[in-house]
């Protein structure tokens, strides 16, 4: 099997399972696990999963990060807080744990 229908197939079992692992995907395919691995990381490289110890996750298209994520549906996180506003009443006290 070459390196791209090993790729391709790689690709579909994380957007099946939203995960793979190293030696699943090893002896699905029938290659060593460092093969699966540098498989892996080429497709991390590219941003088409992300890489984890021992396998894959499916990449998400939510920004991790809290700085990329407080901008993203403002909207939405506005609608939220409104909602919540009608909750508090005068002389509430809110603890957040």
């Amino acid at each position: 099997m070459i390196k791209a229908e090993r790729q391709n197939l790689i690709l579909e079992y994380v957007a099946k399972d939203k995960k793979v692992l190293l030696d699943q995907l090893s002896e699905i395919l029938n290659v060593s696990e460092d093969t699966v691995r540098r498989d892996i990381k080429e497709l991390s490289d590219q941003g088409l999963l992300r890489a984890v110890r021992g396998g894959a996750l499916h990449r998400s298209p939510i920004p991790m990060h809290y700085r990329d994520r407080q901008n993203v549906d403002v909207e939405h996180k506005k609608i939220i807080a409104a909602k919540a506003l009608e909750f508090i009443k005068p002389n509430l006290s809110l603890i957040h744990i």
